[in-house]
Protein backbone atom coordinates (compact mmCIF):
# COMPACT_ATOMS: atom_id res chain seq x y z
CA UNK A 1 0.00 0.00 0.00
CA UNK A 2 1.44 3.61 -0.93
CA UNK A 3 -0.41 5.09 1.77
CA UNK A 4 -3.72 6.71 2.81
CA UNK A 5 -4.32 10.00 2.75
CA UNK A 6 -7.42 11.98 4.04
CA UNK A 7 -9.38 15.01 3.49
CA UNK A 8 -12.06 16.97 4.91
CA UNK A 9 -14.72 17.66 2.60
CA UNK A 10 -17.10 20.71 2.44
CA UNK A 11 -20.40 19.17 0.56
CA UNK A 12 -22.75 21.24 -1.82
CA UNK A 13 -25.62 20.03 -3.82
CA UNK A 14 -24.47 16.47 -2.45
CA UNK A 15 -20.70 16.73 -4.29
CA UNK A 16 -17.23 17.39 -2.75
CA UNK A 17 -17.06 21.19 -3.24
CA UNK A 18 -14.38 22.16 -1.20
CA UNK A 19 -11.50 19.13 -0.38
CA UNK A 20 -8.75 19.76 1.89
CA UNK A 21 -5.89 17.53 2.46
CA UNK A 22 -5.01 17.15 6.34
CA UNK A 23 -2.64 14.78 8.10
CA UNK A 24 -4.46 12.52 10.29
CA UNK A 25 -2.01 9.85 11.76
CA UNK A 26 -4.81 7.76 13.87
CA UNK A 27 -6.72 7.43 10.78
CA UNK A 28 -4.14 6.48 8.79
CA UNK A 29 -3.24 3.95 11.36
CA UNK A 30 -6.87 2.54 10.93
CA UNK A 31 -7.38 2.87 7.08
CA UNK A 32 -3.60 1.14 6.87
CA UNK A 33 -5.06 -1.97 8.83
CA UNK A 34 -8.56 -1.80 6.92
CA UNK A 35 -6.47 -1.97 4.00
CA UNK A 36 -4.35 -4.58 4.89
CA UNK A 37 -7.77 -6.97 5.40
CA UNK A 38 -9.33 -6.40 2.19
CA UNK A 39 -8.23 -8.52 -0.87
CA UNK A 40 -7.73 -5.84 -3.41
CA UNK A 41 -5.69 -4.48 -6.45
CA UNK A 42 -5.56 -1.37 -6.98
CA UNK A 43 -7.03 1.89 -5.06
CA UNK A 44 -9.54 1.17 -2.19
CA UNK A 45 -11.59 3.88 -1.04
CA UNK A 46 -12.73 4.42 3.01
CA UNK A 47 -14.91 7.08 3.50
CA UNK A 48 -15.18 7.49 7.41
CA UNK A 49 -16.72 10.33 9.38
CA UNK A 50 -15.74 12.05 12.86
CA UNK A 51 -18.31 11.61 15.50
CA UNK A 52 -19.36 13.94 18.37
CA UNK A 53 -17.65 12.08 21.34
CA UNK A 54 -19.61 14.10 23.84
CA UNK A 55 -22.96 12.54 21.94
CA UNK A 56 -24.92 10.29 24.61
CA UNK A 57 -27.48 8.41 22.60
CA UNK A 58 -25.48 8.09 19.24
CA UNK A 59 -22.89 6.00 21.45
CA UNK A 60 -25.35 4.36 23.51
CA UNK A 61 -26.15 2.86 20.15
CA UNK A 62 -22.48 2.25 18.91
CA UNK A 63 -21.87 0.25 22.23
CA UNK A 64 -25.24 -1.96 20.97
CA UNK A 65 -23.90 -2.66 18.08
CA UNK A 66 -20.11 -3.07 19.38
CA UNK A 67 -21.33 -5.73 22.28
CA UNK A 68 -24.32 -6.94 19.82
CA UNK A 69 -26.51 -6.08 22.69
CA UNK A 70 -30.26 -6.08 21.19
CA UNK A 71 -32.35 -5.35 24.38
CA UNK A 72 -33.22 -1.80 23.07
CA UNK A 73 -35.78 -1.76 20.37
CA UNK A 74 -33.60 0.10 18.00
CA UNK A 75 -30.20 -1.20 18.53
CA UNK A 76 -32.05 -4.28 17.42
CA UNK A 77 -32.75 -2.78 14.05
CA UNK A 78 -29.03 -1.45 13.64
CA UNK A 79 -28.03 -5.15 14.84
CA UNK A 80 -29.58 -6.52 11.97
CA UNK A 81 -28.36 -3.92 9.77
CA UNK A 82 -24.98 -4.60 10.54
CA UNK A 83 -25.49 -8.71 10.54
CA UNK A 84 -27.30 -8.23 7.21
CA UNK A 85 -23.79 -6.07 5.96
CA UNK A 86 -21.67 -8.66 7.15
CA UNK A 87 -23.60 -11.30 5.03
CA UNK A 88 -23.89 -9.00 1.66
CA UNK A 89 -27.59 -9.14 2.50
CA UNK A 90 -29.98 -6.05 2.26
CA UNK A 91 -31.90 -4.85 5.24
CA UNK A 92 -35.36 -6.40 5.03
CA UNK A 93 -38.44 -4.84 6.20
CA UNK A 94 -38.88 -7.40 8.96
CA UNK A 95 -35.54 -6.25 10.42
CA UNK A 96 -37.58 -3.13 11.65
CA UNK A 97 -40.32 -2.12 14.05
CA UNK A 98 -42.76 -0.16 11.54
CA UNK A 99 -44.59 0.93 14.30
CA UNK A 100 -41.71 2.69 16.24
CA UNK A 101 -41.42 6.25 14.26
CA UNK A 102 -37.01 6.13 14.56
CA UNK A 103 -37.28 2.46 13.17
CA UNK A 104 -39.66 3.11 10.36
CA UNK A 105 -37.56 6.33 9.77
CA UNK A 106 -34.56 4.14 9.40
CA UNK A 107 -36.15 1.21 7.32
CA UNK A 108 -37.65 4.38 4.77
CA UNK A 109 -33.60 5.26 4.44
CA UNK A 110 -31.96 2.26 3.53
CA UNK A 111 -34.63 1.94 1.07
CA UNK A 112 -33.80 5.62 -0.64
CA UNK A 113 -29.97 4.71 -0.02
CA UNK A 114 -30.87 1.36 -2.13
CA UNK A 115 -32.33 2.97 -5.03
CA UNK A 116 -35.16 0.92 -3.93
CA UNK A 117 -37.70 4.13 -3.80
CA UNK A 118 -37.06 6.90 -5.68
CA UNK A 119 -39.63 9.11 -4.91
CA UNK A 120 -39.18 10.69 -1.43
CA UNK A 121 -40.28 14.31 -0.91
CA UNK A 122 -43.10 13.79 1.33
CA UNK A 123 -41.04 11.52 3.56
CA UNK A 124 -37.80 14.06 3.11
CA UNK A 125 -39.50 17.08 4.11
CA UNK A 126 -41.38 15.38 7.94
Amino acid sequence: MLGPFVTRRTLRGGSSWLVEVAPEPAADALMRKVGDLVPSVGSLNVQMMIANSFHEKQNDLIRSIETKDVSPPLARAYNKIAERTCASEEPQMEDFDLSDPEQAAIWKTTQILLNKVIYADAYLMN
